[in-house]
């Protein structure tokens, strides 16, 4: 799993992810960091590289142009959080959410929740899944690991 952090998340994150074993890069390493989001999701889906972003919009390039790559990490509900709290969110949830990651998901996550959804080719409708329940109230002052939430998977 490769990462191209997006310009609303500090290159400390892409060092501290790199130091943590992870190959991540952000726009500012590929010069992109003036880039729109259409470059840095084409530059993503041509090199193979997962979005990581607290931007909802590529989420929704992903969902019009029925594309199945790049995969996006939307970092929801952090932009008043440090960058070493969003370095340690990431390093306790990307580990279990590789594979998916690999197959073309968006995954929301936040300090709090962890959802995955999966797309598919085939149509554009809404499907329910199976729920694992909400995840335990995170600890204080400690990133907590959470199940991915299944509960709802966008196809098309």
């Amino acid at each position: 799993m490769r990462l191209l952090l997006d310009a609303n998340l500090s290159p400390r994150v892409a060092e501290s992810l790199r130091t943590a074993g992870f190959d991540a890069v952000h726009v500012a390493d590929l010069d992109l960091v003036t880039a729109t989001d259409d470059e840095i999701f084409d530059r993503a889906a041509s090199d193979g590289l997962v979005v990581v972003t607290a931007d909802s919009d590529f989420g929704a390039l992903l969902a019009l142009r029925r594309a199945k790559s790049p995969s996006v990490v939307h970092l929801r509900h952090v932009a008043e959080l440090v960058a070493e709290v969003h370095t340690d969110l990431l390093v306790a949830n990307l580990p279990q959410i590789a594979e998916d990651l690999d197959r073309g998901v968006i995954v929301s996550l936040s300090p709090t929740r962890l959802a995955i959804r999966i797309f598919r080719s085939d149509d554009m409708r809404l499907v329910p899944g199976n729920p694992l329940g909400n995840p335990p109230a995170p600890s204080r002052g400690r990133i907590p690991h959470h199940p991915p939430d299944r509960s709802l998977h966008l196809t098309w």
